[in-house]
């Protein structure tokens, strides 16, 4: 069967040479190691040190650093938008570069004179825009990515595009927690700041560039219009896709009740400096550059899912670690954790969207990817607002788990680590491959 569905246009069928493919998926991969660039430098440790800057205590700022799950819910209209259209990369293009330059834009708030409330608010309004533009391309461009990559080739390639993006998350994490270190310690951490948006200016544009050289292959479309219940009714009576929606949920819960945790706890309980976090980020992503390469061969020994249950198994225990993290541990537990986590990381990368794919069916695969996208990422936002509350009501506390005193952060972390136990443990007695519902 072919990957992508042929056209006629003006009376003429095009065909799109393998060239022409081969040529699209080296500007992929070139476009995702700047794409992580950019997220790392608005993500994780840099953008837990620029809140705390701002003014911004630990519970608000792991909330408002999960807000970008919550503009996940456009993802529901955008079907809608794109099933009557053939050619939708103009659209992801323009959405994806509007994403970059309001998210950016959070570098204007330390300009802003007033509470700290103010800023948390055009913060609000900043992310939720900008992350509403990239979630609602994100559909389309997962389209592109089946059209233009074959399934024999799918594994291979989506390891090798996990490898550039790690590559370009460890150069932006390195060279700015260097420059960040370096700022802060001559007590000019504002200049700093502005170094590393500047950069983020720069990685957009790169961006662009990468973008417009993709050639994109038209796709049939829908004959039938599509409503909005139908982005509902569409994946959820499907039997096996409603099983991967459903695995989906609890895995994002799992992973997002403690996800912003991790940053906030190396930068604030820790007092890590960036210069350690980036080392520490630099062996966790050579650990999935070649771990990348191991779990890319997986799927030729055994099936799709198995490979993702070993890898959330790993992760699990990961997350479990984190709950005796303290300042007498850290320094042999962290370097544990990290390069732990970039082989189990690498593994979920690998495996989880061609699972999805493996799961939805050909026709309007724009509206699974939609809906269980949309509804993984609120849960994700839901479960940061969990993971707040437990944080608040533990405040100034500790629980006695045998011989342990936890915190309210190694609560937090305890909650994710079973979450993801509690994950494998679907995926092993449900999300099998005789599950998948026939195209």
């Amino acid at each position: 069967m072919q990957e992508v569905e042929l056209i006629k246009t003006d009376g003429k069928t095009r065909r799109f040479r393998n060239l022409t493919y081969r040529k699209t998926r080296k500007y992929i991969l070139r476009e995702a190691f700047s794409a992580q660039m950019f997220y790392v430098l608005m993500t994780g440790s840099f953008l837990a040190g620029y809140l705390e800057y701002l003014g911004l205590d630990a519970n608000t700022s792991a909330v408002l650093m999960q807000l970008p799950y919550l503009a996940a819910a456009v993802q529901l209209i955008a079907p809608l938008f794109y099933e009557s259209r053939s050619h939708r990369m103009k659209y992801f293009i323009g959405l994806f570069v509007a994403y970059r330059m309001l998210v950016a834009g959070i570098g204007l708030l330390a300009l802003v004179r007033g509470s700290a409330a103010l800023r948390a608010a055009g913060f609000c309004a900043l992310i939720l825009s900008g992350y509403s533009c990239n979630y609602f391309g994100e559909p389309a461009f997962n389209e592109f990515l089946t059209n233009v990559v074959p399934a024999k080739l799918r594994g291979r390639f989506m390891s090798r595009r996990d490898a550039c993006m790690i590559a370009g998350g460890a150069v932006s994490s390195i060279v700015m927690g260097q420059v960040l270190d370096r700022f802060r310690g001559a007590d000019r951490a504002g200049l700093g700041y502005t170094v590393l948006f500047a950069v983020a200016a720069v990685v957009i544009v790169v961006n662009f560039i990468c973008m417009s050289r993709f050639c994109e292959p038209p796709v049939r479309t829908g004959r039938v219009r599509l409503r909005l219940a139908d982005v509902f009714r569409i994946p959820l009576s499907n039997p096996g896709y409603r099983k991967f929606i459903l695995f989906h949920i609890i895995y994002n819960f799992s992973v997002y009740v403690a996800f912003a945790y991790y940053s906030i706890y190396q930068v604030r309980n820790l007092g890590l400096p960036y210069t350690v976090i980036s080392l520490l980020s630099l062996a966790e992503n050579l650990a999935r550059v070649f771990a990348s390469r191991y779990w890319g061969r997986q799927p030729s020994r055994r099936s799709l899912p198995q490979v993702l249950l070993r890898a959330i198994v790993i992760l699990a225990v990961i997350h479990c670690l984190w709950i005796v993290m303290c300042p007498a541990t850290a320094p042999f537990l962290l370097p544990v954790v990290h390069i732990g986590g970039g082989f189990a990381w690498a593994g979920v990368a690998v495996s989880l969207l061609t699972v999805n794919f493996l799961f939805a069916p050909r026709k309007s695969r724009t509206v699974y990817f939609a809906l269980n996208a949309c509804t993984g990422l609120v849960t994700g936002f839901l479960a940061s607002l969990v993971g707040s509350a437990i944080g608040r009501a533990l405040i100034g506390k500790s629980l006695r788990l045998g011989p342990l005193l936890l915190t309210g952060e190694n609560v937090i972390f305890l909650v994710s680590g079973f979450g993801l136990l509690a994950t494998a443990l679907y995926v092993k007695c449900v999300l099998r491959e005789d599950a998948v519902t026939a195209d």
